[in-house]
C-alpha cells in the first residue's frame, strides 16, 4: 500500500469539498486523492467472499406477467425504496416496489408531442422522484410524471452521452462527441461537461480537442452517481471521479490508479490505438467499467481486465479490497456477478438471472431454494440486495 503524501492543495480548489485523506489507500496529489489498485492481487483460487463487506443478502424476484417482460436492464435507480429499470430493448422505465411487485411504466416512445423518439438515457430527478429521459433522435429531455404525464420538454443544444437532473438543474457529460461540428454557435470549443439551468448552457468544463480515435474507445455511459445530496461525475478515459458543487462546478475527487497499466490514454493527446490494443492483450491496461458509487463507509467500482472485476474501499480503515472477478455469497453458497447494478446509503445491489440461479438450485441455502421455488427460466430478473456493514 502506498502511504500518504501531502502538497500544497491549490487556490482554485479550496471552494471544493473534499474527503479527509484515506490512510495507505490515497495520495493527495493537490487536485485528486488518488486509489491505487492492482489488479493481479486477487485469490485466483476462490471467488470472494461477500461477507466481508455484508451483513446478509436478499433475493427480491420482480414480477412477470406477458405485458411486463423486461428485455435487458440497462440501469438500475433505487430512490424512496422503488426500483426504476431502464429496458434498452422495449424503449420503457419499469417501477418495482422495495417487494418485488410492478407499480407502473413509462412507455411512450412515438411522434406524439408528449413522446420521446427513443430513450438515449435515463435517470431520475432526484428531488422530485419525476422520470427523465434523454432522446438522441429527438434531441431533447423528457421529463414525466409517475402517472406518465410530461412535465417538461428540454431541447438540448447539443449531443451529450449521460446525464443528471436535480430540480432545475441538468448536469450533461457530453464526453467525445464531435460538438463543434454540429453547434459550433454553442460550442465553438469542444467541452466535456456542462450544464443547463433555466435553458441556459453554463458551467463549461474539462476542454480537449476532439479526435477520431476518441470514438474508437468503448466507454461507458454511466457518468453520474448520487452519494447523499452529492453528484459525482466518472471519466473514463483516465478514470477520474470529480464532484458537483451547488452551482454546478466540477471539484476534483478521485483518481483511479492501476498499478499494471503500462500506458493510459487521456483526452489530453490522441489515443495510440495500437499500443492501446497491444497493452491490452498483454493485460497490462485496466479500465473502469460502468459506474463509480460511493456512500459514507465505501467505494465501490467494477474494472475491466478480460473479466469484470469488483474493487471497494473500506473508508473506515482506509484500504482497498479487491474481490477479484466472482463473488460468494456465502450467506446462501451462490456464487454471483460482481457487475454493479446500484449502491445507495445502506445497500449494494447486484441483477440476477432466474436461469441462473435455478441451475444452482440443489448447493443453495434453504432461503435461496425457497426462493428459487417460484422462479422459471425466463422471469423477470431478480434484484439482490446486498445489506452493507
Amino acid at each position: 500500500m502506498k502511504k500518504l503524501i501531502y502538497v500544497l492543495v491549490l487556490p482554485l480548489l479550496m471552494s471544493c469539498k473534499k474527503n479527509t485523506a484515506l490512510q495507505n489507500m490515497v495520495i493527495n496529489d493537490s487536485l485528486f486523492q488518488v486509489v491505487t489498485i492492482n489488479p493481479d492481487n486477487i485469490n485466483k483460487k476462490e471467488p470472494g467472499k461477500i461477507s466481508m463487506f455484508a451483513e446478509s443478502v436478499e433475493y427480491i424476484p420482480l414480477q412477470t406477467e406477458d405485458d411486463m417482460l423486461i428485455g435487458e436492464i440497462t440501469r438500475l435507480i433505487v430512490w424512496k425504496d422503488m426500483y426504476y429499470i431502464w429496458d434498452r430493448l422495449s424503449e420503457t422505465v419499469f417501477c418495482f416496489g422495495q417487494d418485488g411487485k410492478f407499480r407502473y411504466r413509462l412507455s411512450k416512445q412515438g411522434e406524439a408531442p408528449d413522446e420521446y423518439f427513443n430513450i438515449a438515457d435515463f435517470t431520475l430527478d432526484m428531488e422530485s422522484g419525476n422520470m427523465v429521459v434523454y432522446s438522441d433522435r429527438g434531441q431533447a429531455l423528457y421529463e414525466y410524471s409517475a402517472t406518465s404525464e410530461l412535465v417538461e420538454k428540454l431541447d438540448v443544444p447539443f449531443i451529450m452521452s449521460s446525464f443528471a437532473v436535480k430540480g432545475d438543474w441538468k448536469y450533461c457529460y457530453l464526453g467525445r462527441l464531435p460538438n463543434m461540428r454540429f453547434y459550433e454557435d454553442v460550442f465553438p470549443k469542444s467541452y466535456r461537461y456542462a450544464t443547463l439551468q433555466n435553458k441556459n448552457v453554463c458551467n463549461e468544463y474539462l476542454p480537449y480537442k476532439f479526435d477520431e480515435s476518441f470514438l474508437k474507445v468503448p466507454l461507458s455511459s454511466n457518468n453520474f452517481t448520487f452519494y447523499g445530496d452529492t453528484i459525482l461525475l466518472t471519466e473514463f478515459l483516465s478514470p477520474e471521479i470529480f464532484s458537483i458543487d451547488t452551482l454546478g462546478r466540477l471539484c476534483p475527487r478521485y483518481r483511479i490508479e492501476f498499478t499494471t497499466n503500462t500506458y493510459t490514454p487521456n483526452f489530453e493527446e490522441p489515443v495510440d490505438l495500437d499500443k492501446m490494443k497491444r497493452t491490452v492483450k498483454e493485460g497490462k491496461l485496466t479500465t473502469l467499467y460502468g459506474a463509480f458509487y460511493e456512500n459514507t463507509n465505501y467505494m465501490f467500482f467494477n474494472y475491466s481486465r478480460g473479466l469484470i472485476g469488483l474493487a471497494y474501499v473500506d473508508k473506515r480503515e482506509g484500504l482497498v479490497h479487491n474481490p477479484g472477478y466472482f463473488l460468494l455469497d456465502d450467506f446462501n453458497q451462490n456464487t454471483l456477478s460482481v457487475s454493479i447494478a446500484c449502491v445507495d446509503e445502506e445497500y449494494l445491489y447486484l441483477i440476477g438471472e432466474p436461469e441462473l440461479l435455478l441451475k444452482k438450485k440443489i448447493n443453495l441455502s434453504s432461503y435461496l431454494r425457497g426462493i428459487c421455488n417460484n422462479l422459471h427460466d425466463f422471469d423477470n430478473p431478480v434484484i439482490i440486495r446486498i445489506k452493507l456493514k
